[in-house]
């Protein structure tokens, strides 16, 4: 089966659709390939199952310059067999013509979140503020989610704070990180010195802001350690002080797994994953630890919501002030890294299995009042 949309959408199809879900984003990212994608591509689509992302650029392709958007849509996808309509992230001028198209097609509309946007803070950078908490975006975001079938969150911890808005149904499903056995990568350790880094967008650099002080403990203490980030230029006034101990990664071009594989070459021995006690952090799943777990890298993280409720078997948690305390010890013992490494990488692989995600995505749908 081929689906009539802009080659720009990304599609995940079976030879024979029995459903498909469409969903309609600001556009195609990281949390589009996480939450939904993978479960269909290595799961889904062998049951028959298809999905279809549209970018807001996407939208505008298909109603062109008509002045009826509503029935483009309609003609675009009523030929097929829509089991749901998802409005990931999307905060575009086409909301009411996507929530009347599932109206049409008599199939439920959701709102999935996985950030509160409706509550960007300061934190983050002017230039976020600005774009996530403008007036029209809130506005749109609040009115879709008071409109759709129900509104999903990524957390619990996200259903609560969203659960302050008016909308209809809210609920909340574990959309997660899920992973493949054959996705772990292995690497031998450093054996002259120890690799610590920390990854994010620069969205999140006012986290590693947070635990800076720590950071150059840890230096000082520990003359065999170089630190890296990956994802955006370090701000900080420690790169005088340590020069090439403190090492940037750019951005990582390209798609998701692109990153993904550069995360696993830089062989870090430890990942970083502190989080400043706001509201917003509170909110977040524990991605960030699947992900260095997955490359091989043994985590510390801050004692904080997401990652509070890991066993203590695959993870080193720290309080504020422990952190050349919890770093430390794993400088000087390596083997006690390594043991939670490993623990870390069987626990992901039978926790966060691509199978479990996917029955849980079926469930939403079916919540919903969709059929699958």
């Amino acid at each position: 089966m081929s689906l009539t949309v802009p080659k720009t959408c990304v599609v995940e199809l079976p030879e024979k659709v029995r459903s498909l879900c469409l969903v309609f984003t600001d556009a195609y990212d990281p949390t589009q390939e996480l939450a939904f994608r993978r479960i269909f591509a290595h799961d889904l689509v062998n049951r028959g199952h298809g999905i279809c992302f549209i970018s807001h650029n996407d939208i505008v392709r298909i109603v062109a310059d008509t002045s009826y958007p509503s029935l483009m849509l309609m003609q675009t996808f009523s030929k097929y067999p829509i089991s749901c309509i998802i409005l990931s992230r999307y905060t575009g001028r086409y909301w009411p013509e996507i929530l009347e198209l599932s109206q049409k097609l008599s199939v439920p509309s959701c709102v999935f979140m996985d950030d509160n946007l409706l509550e960007v803070p300061a934190e983050i950078g002017q230039a976020a503020v600005d774009v996530y908490n403008h007036v029209s975006r809130r506005e749109a975001l609040l009115k879709t989610m008071s409109e759709a079938t129900g509104v999903v969150a990524s957390t619990a911890a996200l259903e609560k704070q969203l659960a302050r808005y008016e909308h209809k149904t809210i609920s909340h499903t574990p959309i997660y990180c899920s992973v493949k056995q054959d996705e772990l990568t292995h690497h031998k350790n450093n054996s002259d010195y120890v690799k610590i880094g920390y990854m994010a967008s620069r969205w999140h650099a006012h986290d590693l802001d947070y635990i800076s002080n720590f950071v150059e403990e840890i230096l000082l203490d520990y003359p065999n350690v170089v630190f890296n980030v990956l994802g955006f230029e370090w701000k900080t006034q420690l790169k005088q002080k340590f020069n090439d101990r403190i090492i940037d990664h750019p951005p990582v071009p390209g798609n998701y797994y692109a990153f993904r594989h550069k995360l696993s070459m830089i062989e870090w021995d430890i990942g970083i994953a502190p989080l400043r006690p706001i509201s917003y952090n509170r909110c977040k799943a524990n991605t960030k630890w699947i992900e260095y777990t997955c490359a091989n890298i043994a985590v510390v993280a801050s004692a904080f919501d997401p990652y509070n409720d890991l066993p203590q078997s695959v993870v080193a948690l720290c309080g504020h002030n422990d952190w050349p305390t919890a770093i430390g010890e794993w400088i000087k013992h390596p083997t006690l890294r390594e043991e939670v490494r490993d623990s870390a990488r069987e626990y992901v692989v039978r926790t966060f299995s691509i199978a479990a995600h996917a029955e849980q995505f079926v469930r939403m749908v079916h919540d919903l009042g969709g059929e699958m």
